[in-house]
């Protein structure tokens, strides 16, 4: 009789003892996740030109935040989330590089950018009116970049000088759109692909 009561004892216990453990497993998911989580690291971004020399004083844009690079070529960020974030490196003797990286948890490798040296273009050339091949003074003309690589793109404006010509340096090579207009003649727009070494041009309007 005892051995029965007794087993009918912890029959009646089982349930208990069973709601107990349900909660003490329960309660310690949060705890586990909470353990497997990593911090995000610091991200490091190390810039060089083509020739493998480090550059300092480099603008990085990284995941909404920006530092310069020092003097070791790197620029460094703390706090940046894990996944997809978009990355840009800017300077003005260099084409900017822009694209996105994908940030692991925890721990994170430093990310290598190799930036190019631009090539600084001329233009130079007339203005003449459309027709009877004659200088055109005071042409307004604006230059304005429609795909260029480099950080520092524009637009430039000025006017043509009393024989209709222009020179415009410093420009970095890439497509550009060219707006023309002068009192008493149509407006005209085009687009021009600036390169090194170019040639003397001659524009009507």
């Amino acid at each position: 009789m005892q051995c029965a009561n007794r087993i009918r004892t912890i029959l009646r216990s089982l349930p208990t003892l069973l709601s107990v453990c349900c909660l003490l497993f329960f309660a310690a998911l949060p705890y586990a996740g909470a353990q497997e989580r990593k911090a995000p690291g610091p991200v490091q971004v190390e810039v060089k030109a083509q020739d493998g020399t480090l550059l300092s004083g480099v603008t990085v844009f990284l995941g909404g935040r920006y530092a310069p690079s020092g003097a070791d070529g790197r620029a460094v960020f703390d706090g940046v989330p894990e996944g997809k974030q978009r990355l840009a490196v800017e300077h003005i003797d260099y084409d900017a590089f822009r694209g996105n990286v994908d940030l692991a948890a925890g721990v994170r490798r430093p990310l290598g950018v190799k930036l190019n040296p631009v090539v600084w273009s001329k233009i130079s050339g007339k203005v003449l009116l459309e027709g009877a091949e004659q200088p055109l003074p005071g042409v307004r003309v604006s230059i304005a970049p429609k795909s260029v690589k480099a950080t520092l793109q524009g637009p430039v404006e000025f006017m043509t000088g009393w024989d209709g010509a222009f020179v415009v340096s410093g420009l970095p090579p890439g497509v550009y759109k060219v707006e023309l207009s002068h009192s008493g003649c149509a407006p005209k727009s085009f687009d021009l692909q600036v390169a090194p070494n170019m040639q003397e041009v001659s524009w009507s309007l």
